[in-house]
């Protein structure tokens, strides 16, 4: 009786361990015991994402730094960087267009997007609630870092991922991005 308690404490101990030590995510890559609580993200953006990025830009941003054409900006998106990081290192770079200080302590969709606050209606809570529940790896989400030459600042501008990014903070999960340079 005495082994099996012993053996029993032990394994408890060593589960414990290993599911909190960086050593496990090493012995064992595929990560099954995050996939509930972390997204899963593509390694590039998908060609949607390029699109809806760029039509973001066109439309909205284009004018902060006019001359910028379709061709430059796939250039900058093929030459972008890539790089996962938390919630909290997203929020301070002070990135334009998010919806994530506003509802950055939501736990479900519909508290990302209450009744008087869902531009696009229900497809906001759809999309929300999708990438909550897939098991699918997604694409990163789209930051311009927008590099303004007369005081050497820069500016950072989401362009794509609103709902990606709302599914990562209600996660509480890293979010991947390709930041773009213009």
């Amino acid at each position: 009786m005495n082994k099996k308690l012993i053996t029993l404490g032990l394994a408890v101990a060593f589960y414990s361990t290993a599911m909190h030590a960086s050593i496990f995510d090493w012995l064992c890559p595929w990560n099954w015991w995050k996939s509930s609580t972390e997204l899963r993200w593509n390694d590039t953006v998908s060609q949607d994402t390029i699109d809806d990025s760029w039509g973001t830009w066109e439309v909205y941003f284009s004018n902060g730094k006019p001359g910028i054409t379709q061709e430059m900006f796939m250039a900058a998106v093929a030459n972008g960087e890539y790089k996962t990081i938390s919630i909290d290192d997203f929020l301070t770079l002070k990135v334009k267009n998010h919806r994530l200080d506003k509802y950055l302590n939501a736990k479900t969709a519909e508290e990302a997007y209450p009744i008087e606050d869902r531009p696009r209606n229900m497809k906001d809570i759809d999309a929300v609630n999708y990438f909550l529940q897939t098991k699918d790896a997604i694409s990163p989400i789209t930051v311009a870092r927008v590099h303004n030459e007369t005081d050497n600042s820069i500016t950072y501008i989401k362009l794509d991922g609103v709902h990606r990014l709302i599914a990562a903070a209600i996660k509480k999960s890293p979010i991947k991005i390709l930041f773009i340079d213009l």
